[in-house]
């Protein structure tokens, strides 16, 4: 059978044409394949900054979370002991270096800023927890942070009084209950303890924990006396100063302390 050279020559063009296309179409899909694969790199480098910004994040919440786990932890408490160096340094040396500045930042308010330097919380705490040890009038009185002298308290005195009536009896007003104003005297007590050079310059020698004692000791001796027998003038009224009679709880002025006659 004779074949036609222009059927041959057809059959190549169908099947070059066929060829072309498929190239054309492959061409395409593996083009798109690339730029698919460009924006899944591109997202994949932009998921792994994403998570390396919460690596990030997650360690500093670990931090700050360990800080305030610790007793003495957390950014505040950091200001505070190094407010607390600062001021030690400045008992032992007289550097006074970044003090008032470590005093700001540690929320020491009400410093003289014409000289002195505010005690560290710290340092502060630790006199007011051996006076609650060694003070008795602090152990028994009620104890209260005021931020100022002028401190007021109402006090209820009592004096309502009701009664007893049937269903339908018409009611009385009855007696109400009175207030009280309880106006504490203040005062400020302070403490000037001298140490030698050579007990500052002394490695060994706990300057705060010198202080702590002996501030302690002189301030529980005098607030002992005070809250005793002391006249309210530019210090605390002890009870012993107040005006007392033999007078039952219930008939005596509210103010008035009682006193029993022995012997």
């Amino acid at each position: 059978m004779a074949v036609d050279i222009k059927d041959v020559e057809q059959v190549a063009q169908e099947l070059q044409q066929k060829f072309d296309d498929f190239k054309a179409k492959n061409d395409k899909r593996v083009e798109a394949i690339e730029q698919e694969k460009g924006k899944l790199a591109g997202q994949v480098e932009t998921l792994n900054g994403k998570l390396s910004e919460l690596e990030n994040l997650k360690s500093d919440l670990e931090k700050e979370l360990l800080e305030l786990k610790r007793p003495a932890g957390g950014a505040q408490n950091k200001v505070a002991a190094e407010h607390k160096d600062a001021f030690v340094g400045f008992l032992r040396k007289g550097r006074e270096d970044g003090l008032r500045d470590l005093e700001r930042k540690a929320l020491q308010v009400g410093t003289d800023e014409d000289g002195g330097y505010a005690v560290p919380e710290e340092l502060d705490r630790s006199i007011l927890s051996l006076l609650k040890d060694e003070v008795v009038m602090r152990q028994e009185a009620t104890v209260i942070t005021v931020g100022g002298s002028d401190y007021k308290k109402l006090v209820n005195l009592g004096g309502t009084a009701s009664g007893w009536v049937g269903e339908t009896d018409t009611r009385s007003q009855t007696a109400t209950s009175r207030l009280g104003l309880i106006e504490p005297f203040m005062g400020e007590i302070y403490g000037n303890p001298q140490a030698t050079q050579k007990m500052l310059d002394d490695a060994f020698f706990n300057v705060e924990a010198w202080i702590n004692s002996e501030l302690a000791t002189e301030f529980a001796e005098q607030e002992e006396i005070a809250f005793t027998t002391g006249d309210g003038t530019k210090k605390p009224k002890g009870f012993l100063a107040y005006e007392s009679t033999e007078e039952s709880d219930k008939a005596r002025a509210f103010g008035k302390l009682q006193h029993i006659v022995s012997g």
